[in-house]
C-alpha cells in the first residue's frame, strides 16, 4: 500500500494537471499555423488588397444600375 499523499504533493499533482489537456499534452498556443511575420504581413495585405476590390466591385454594379 502506498503511503498517502501529503497536501503539498496534492497541490503540486493539482497544479501540474492543471497545465494538461485531455490526453495530457501540455497546454500553449496552437501549432497548427506558425507564421513568420513576413507571412503575416503577406496574409494582411492580401486580405486588405480583396477588401478593396469587393469595395470596388460594389460599387461599380451600383453605378451601373
Amino acid at each position: 500500500m502506498s503511503p498517502a499523499k501529503t497536501e503539498q504533493e496534492e497541490e503540486e499533482e493539482r497544479k501540474q494537471n492543471e497545465d494538461l489537456d485531455e490526453w495530457g499534452n501540455p497546454k500553449g498556443p496552437s501549432t497548427l499555423s506558425k507564421l513568420t511575420a513576413e507571412e503575416a504581413e503577406h496574409w494582411a495585405l492580401q486580405a486588405a488588397v480583396l477588401q478593396e476590390w469587393h469595395q470596388l466591385c460594389k460599387e461599380k454594379a451600383m453605378k451601373a444600375q
